[in-house]
């Protein structure tokens, strides 16, 4: 369920960001200095109550620093179970938005989380045509560049139909209930494989389990 649930939040960002009907919000928030990311977290929201999911915005779930909060924390429907999820949207002028990405989001996990997160999620929203065509390059040449750029992360493209530019990208790893750490696994983003390597003590590996 929470696999599903993960798939079912990535479309729902697709959705928001390519709906006809809100298209020109759209583009004019994302031009906005200051950010537009409340804004999608809050439409995400309205989207999984319409469909009877339950969503809470600013929680705390990170077991090792109170201060933290994940943007969104979502119920797996049918359990006790949440998901963590952690979105990043670009605005204008955040040109350097791929390193502010990979130095602020992507290190909370290093905190573990509480006892009912499973799931931990990270879903980037970008605007800028030249960030996107950077991140794609970077996506197929690896993370030699960032030291924790993920080169396997799901990829939804809303470009077409409306006039728009936004991308979005996800990764998603299991967490370990008991210690709250996450777990990498052979067929996790690459950058969480590299960093297990480095820091053992932070995740579960399960890498050589079938």
């Amino acid at each position: 369920m929470a696999d599903a649930t993960v798939s079912a939040l990535v479309n729902i960002v697709g959705q928001i960001l390519a709906n006809p009907a809100k298209v020109n919000v759209t583009n004019y928030a994302s031009e906005l200095k200051g950010g537009w990311e409340i804004w999608i977290q809050v439409e995400m929201a309205c989207a999984l109550a319409d469909n009877n999911v339950v969503a809470y915005r600013e929680e705390h779930v990170y077991r090792n620093n109170t201060n933290l909060k994940t943007d969104v924390k979502v119920l797996v429907p049918g359990t006790n179970e949440c998901i963590s999820v952690e979105l990043k949207v670009q605005s204008k002028g955040q040109t350097d938005f791929i390193k502010v990405i990979f130095n602020t989001d992507t290190p909370k996990l290093l905190h573990g989380f509480n006892g009912d997160i499973v799931k931990a999620c990270g879903m980037i929203v970008l605007t800028i045509l030249t960030t996107i065509a950077e991140f794609n390059k970077l996506l197929m040449d690896g993370p030699n560049r960032f030291q924790r750029f993920p080169t396997q992360v799901g990829t939804t493209l809303v470009a077409n139909d409306v006039n728009t530019t936004n991308a979005v990208y996800w990764w998603a790893l299991d967490v370990d209930t008991t210690s709250g750490k996450p777990i990498v696994k052979s067929d996790s983003p690459e950058v969480f494989v590299e960093w297990v390597d480095v820091q053992p003590e932070l995740f579960i590996d399960r890498r050589n389990t079938h």
